[in-house]
């Protein structure tokens, strides 16, 4: 009696120990990884990660999973058998700054796990570049006219102010300096952010005059009173030296003025290779304009700007890189097509390059619209 007894202990502190070791543990058996790593503000990041039913089948097990307090995964699977690996995954697409991946499994707690202290994982990631959400990013350019102005002229400066962040920014003040002395102030609108809801509305312009002096530094500063909270605010002033770029000679009349040019520099020039409606356009009211700037000079160039105009009125801004003499290349830009108008393009119109000949920097092309012949009309009646 004795000994069944015993025995009847034994085989029932086994069967015990069986179901314990059987208890169903979830938890996860790898780290969070992640593609690409490291990640830039913009990308598509992949985040994955693997677990296990350890001790025991499941059924309706849900994993659930995000990005810092954001729900971006759900997944329900209807059964697993015990000590079986899953893999699960999730894209995100990167904003700058610090976050928090996490995946959770069993969240509503129904699946009866033994051990819920493992049922989440999470990896701090750093994402670098970009624009943060939710802030304006305000730049400028400047053109002057005319480029090489003498002494005490007139200088008209023709201003460009873009907002390529991702928010609207604030009216704010622009500032004209001249060797470290405020001159002049403008107010600037608020832009909307390259990308917002009303088109063409990215920038704007602001035009100012003032006497030349030659040699001068010149600074334009946007946002100098700083009401805009930028993703980048170390992108808000253009400066240049003033150039005077006539200067007198000895002649008879000592009147004559004289452009300077180098005969050992560079020389760049813009050609217009075609103009054509887009195809991309079924309304046939767009034009691409295909170009090639050139330095056909005996040096390198060094980084300029470049204006596109259509009939007189100023159409696109482009910044030119620097051309190692004889370097070319081609580009092209979209225009609204119309007919017999002039499309004028000018290199070098902020005048950074001394050239052999400051005479050959624009170019002209007239749109045409061909009218079809009276007999291939006739064919039609």
């Amino acid at each position: 009696m004795r000994v069944k007894l015993f025995l009847s202990i034994c085989v029932f502190f086994l069967l015990c120990s069986v179901f314990a070791s059987a208890a169903l543990d979830l938890q996860f058996t790898t780290a969070i990884s992640q593609s690409p790593d490291p990640a830039s503000a913009g990308n598509v990041v992949t985040f994955t990660v693997s677990f296990r039913t350890t001790g025991g089948a499941v059924t309706n097990l849900k994993i659930i999973g995000g990005v810092d307090g954001t729900q971006l995964f759900d997944r329900m699977y209807a059964s697993i058998a015990a000590d079986k690996v899953r893999t699960d995954s999730f894209t995100w697409t990167a904003t700058a700054g610090s976050h928090t991946v996490w995946f959770e499994l069993d969240p509503g707690h129904t699946c009866g796990d033994s051990n819920y202290a493992n049922n989440r994982i999470e990896k701090a990631v750093t994402v670098a570049g970009g624009t943060p959400a939710g802030q304006p990013d305000l730049t400028l350019t400047a053109f002057l006219f005319p480029s090489k102005p003498k002494a005490n002229d007139d200088v008209n400066f023709d201003i460009i102010i873009y907002n390529s962040g991702n928010a609207m920014s604030k009216m704010c003040e622009l500032q004209f300096i001249q060797d470290g002395s405020v001159i002049a102030t403008k107010t600037v609108p608020g832009i909307v952010a390259a990308g917002g809801k009303i088109p063409n509305l990215n920038h704007c312009h602001i035009k100012q005059t003032w006497k030349a002096v030659c040699g001068a530094q010149i600074e334009i500063k946007v946002d100098s009173n700083n009401v805009n909270a930028e993703s980048n605010e170390g992108n808000n002033s253009w400066s240049n030296k003033m150039k005077c770029g006539f200067t007198m000679i000895d002649h008879p009349d000592f009147s004559t003025p004289v452009n300077k040019q180098d005969p050992n520099g560079p020389d760049l020039i813009v050609k217009i290779i075609k103009i054509y409606k887009s195809p991309y356009d079924s309304t046939g009211k767009t034009a691409t304009v295909e170009f090639e700037v050139s330095n056909i000079g005996k040096a390198a160039s060094v980084p300029c700007n470049m204006t596109a105009k259509r009939g007189g009125v100023d159409e696109m801004y482009f910044d030119v890189p620097a051309l190692a003499a004889g370097q070319s290349y081609t580009d092209k830009f979209v225009e609204e097509y119309v007919c017999n108008e002039t499309t004028t393009m000018h290199i070098d119109t902020d005048n950074k390059n001394v050239e052999i000949d400051e005479g050959n920097n624009v170019v002209k092309k007239q749109i045409l619209c061909l009218s079809p012949s009276k007999k291939i009309i006739n064919n039609f009646k």
